[in-house]
């Protein structure tokens, strides 16, 4: 009974032991199958990888063209520099032929104004010539000039210069003694003047006075007249009071 039963147990565990062995075995060729294609996978994104090395390679390969398409394009520029330098030496070239002549022109223009000034000169000469001289024109201008110092407007003859001054100048001291006087005499009319003020001042202090006490009398006189006639004014007011009132006492009686 206890063998069997332990027969039974062991036969029970041994097919337990071997499904789980199976299933160890399936499950590590399921990782094995995966794991190969995993591997699959790899080598494809190697090659891809590769790929890719290949065609970045070939972009190397144009960028060492383009390196020597910029080479070319700096010898082009090379050449420009030396095209603008040329030009340049050819512009200062033009400039100094251009300057060459200017002073040319200008030196010639120099010897046209000094001919033509020698020209204008000799004329002035010429001139000077048919006239007598030149020292007996300007003595003959002094003279000329003298006559007409010693002579006015009106054809009379005055001083020289310096006397005509000196005369100005004396005609000047005498309008300021002229001027002086004046003005003296202008303070001794103004001296009069306040004089006058003065007795005309006290002239009318006096009339002033006597205005004032006639002024006085008459209207004392005027002001007796007026009260004369307010009191008779009253005076017959009264009295006709006085006869109403005896009228009116008669009519009473």
């Amino acid at each position: 009974m206890n063998e069997g039963q332990y027969i039974h147990c062991s036969s029970s565990s041994n097919s337990a032991q071997k499904e789980r062995d199976k299933r160890r075995q399936k499950g590590d060729k399921r990782r094995q199958k995966g794991d190969k294609r995993r591997q699959k996978e790899t080598k494809g994104d190697r090659k891809e990888t590769k790929g890719d090395r290949k065609e970045t390679k070939g972009d190397g390969k144009e960028t060492k063209g383009d390196r020597k398409e910029t080479k070319g394009d700096r010898k082009e520029t090379k050449g420009d520099r030396e095209e603008t330098e040329r030009r340049q030496k050819e512009t200062e070239r033009r400039q100094k032929e251009t300057d060459r002549r200017q002073k040319e022109t200008d030196r010639r223009q120099k010897g046209t104004d000094r001919r033509q000034k020698g020209d204008r000169r000799r004329q002035k000469g010429d001139s000077r010539k048919q006239k007598g001289g030149r020292k007996e024109t300007e003595g003959s201008r002094k003279e000329a000039e003298g006559d007409r110092k010693e002579t006015n407007e009106a054809g009379e003859r005055k001083g020289d210069g310096k006397e005509t001054k000196g005369d100005r100048r004396r005609g000047k001291g005498d309008r300021k003694e002229t001027e002086g006087s004046e003005k003296r005499e202008k303070g001794d009319r103004r001296g009069e003047k306040e004089a006058e003020k003065e007795t005309k001042g006290d002239r009318r202090a006096k009339e002033t006075k006597g205005d004032k006490r006639r002024q006085k009398k008459k209207r004392r006189q005027k002001d007796r007249e007026r009260q004369g006639e307010k009191n008779g004014d009253r005076r017959r007011k009264g009295d006709r009071r006085q006869k109403e009132t005896e009228r009116d006492r008669r009519r009473q009686q």
